[in-house]
């Protein structure tokens, strides 16, 4: 995914913008604004191997874990790159 606009969506399980759990995500120059998870990952809930480059989140919440982004520990594989900014 790449040059893309994820805004105001909600989730009333994991992953308010996505729920990704199979293959790989590369996302890039992508912002993700005032997603919503009524359980973990606001903007993002991940459990496979992902890759987040030049991309903003902002504003983005959730009831349990991540705001931003929730990545299952015993399932993750993948990085932030250093140019991105989490709030």
């Amino acid at each position: 995914m790449q040059d893309s606009l994820l805004t105001g969506n909600t989730a009333t399980l994991d992953g308010g913008g996505i729920y990704h759990a199979d293959a790989t995500l590369t996302i890039s120059n992508t912002a993700f604004t005032l997603n919503h998870s009524a359980n973990n990952g606001g903007a993002l809930a991940n459990s496979a191997e992902m890759h987040v480059q030049n991309s903003t989140l902002s504003g983005n919440s959730t009831l349990l874990l991540g705001g931003g982004i929730y990545s299952r520990f015993d399932r993750y594989t993948g990085s932030v790159e250093q140019h991105d900014r989490v709030e």
